[in-house]
């Protein structure tokens, strides 16, 4: 999943539009919906800005995984997997 991917997902999920989004951010909305197609690179202070207003990490957001998982997260996963096959 891409950058953009990972944004948009999160947008939608919590069934913001791109203009909510940007209001929250205090990013333009077409450089938002930039991002989301991957046609535009946010640099380091949007990108905190726009990961911040749903309510993730900059690392969550570029898709970084940790080298190891706590017992909890991976259960998180596993069920998270479980629904998405559902």
């Amino acid at each position: 999943m891409t950058l953009g991917q990972r944004i948009q997902s999160a947008r939608k999920w919590r069934g913001w539009s791109l203009k909510k989004l940007a209001e929250i951010a205090s990013v333009d909305a077409s450089t938002i919906g930039a991002i989301e197609a991957d046609e535009n690179d946010p640099g380091a202070q949007k990108l905190r800005r726009i990961a911040n207003a749903l309510g993730m990490t900059v690392s969550q957001a570029l898709g970084e995984m940790p080298d190891q998982l706590t017992k909890q997260e991976r259960a998180v996963l596993a069920a998270l997997r479980n629904h998405q096959g559902n």
